[in-house]
């Protein structure tokens, strides 16, 4: 069996999934491209106005005069520039075909939704991803949507998360991701709920300090107590009769009774 010419061969079909401007000028574009299996790259563009074209001012000699079709398509192409456009950096971006793009309002990352329900927020300064939250989805990406502001969208001040990425699947949920890695909110105490649950964490830390002081203070307490015990009821202690030591470390150690000298009255 003969194998299939190399000319017969159908080269593999890329398709640029999206693409996004890169500045407000125009001049940097950026495309993400994958064929139907395999990985994605993405492709940054420069574009640049070319040189203008030099009209012709007369018919060459010896040559038929141009129709009025070529005619106008002449002095379109002359009043026009070309674009010149230079690849300027190519990297792989997701092992797998990207389906969805979006680029943030502030043109510093570039929100990528793979196949696999993989999301990439790329840094498009160092051209390396700040983070992949790996297959969220079950189905594929079909929607996008990059941060467009720096401000505050809505929601963001009462929850205390600020929300940079949104995609969306087939399999019908919406995903709200965020590089931080804790709310800014403080905790309050809600009107239906009370217990340590409702405590914020300024309040746990203040508990925490009670207690920590409690016990240390129990614990400098009972170590003077074993002290003055063993200084004051040492025989008691030694003769291991529990009655006499209760008695010396209660009216000796902790309490001193009514009719010892000193106690009533001050000695003279």
């Amino acid at each position: 069996r003969k194998s299939a010419s190399p000319q017969n061969r159908r080269p593999p079909q890329i398709l640029v999934r999206g693409c996004a401007f890169g500045d407000l000028e125009g001049k940097v574009v950026y495309t993400v491209a994958s064929g139907r299996k395999g990985s994605a790259y993405l492709t940054k563009w420069k574009i640049m106005p070319g040189d203008r074209p030099q009209p012709r001012t007369a018919p060459t000699p010896g040559k038929p005069p141009l129709t009025p079709a070529r005619s106008k398509a002449t002095q379109a192409s002359q009043q026009g520039h070309r674009l010149k456009v230079t690849e300027e950096a190519r990297l792989k971006c997701h092992p797998m075909p990207v389906s969805a793009v979006s680029l943030s309002g502030d043109a510093s990352h570039l929100a990528l939704g793979g196949v696999d329900g993989t999301v990439i927020y790329l840094n498009l300064e160092t051209m390396k991803p700040t983070k992949k939250w790996m297959e969220i989805h079950d189905l594929p990406v079909t929607c996008i949507a990059a941060r467009p502001t720096h401000l505050p969208l809505p929601g963001e001040e009462e929850e205390g998360i600020n929300v940079d990425v949104m995609s969306a699947s087939a399999d019908n949920r919406l995903s709200k991701l965020t590089l931080q890695r804790r709310s800014r909110r403080k905790n309050r105490n809600g009107s239906g709920g009370g217990g340590i649950a409702g405590l914020g964490l300024g309040m746990l830390e203040f508990l925490f300090s009670l207690w920590f002081l409690f016990f240390a203070c129990l614990g400098v307490f009972l170590a003077i107590l074993m002290q003055l015990s063993w200084e004051t009821c040492g025989d008691e202690i030694s003769s291991k009769d529990i009655i006499a030591v209760k008695e010396c470390i209660w009216s000796t150690v902790l309490w001193a009774p009514s009719d010892r000298p000193g106690v009533a009255f001050p000695p003279h």
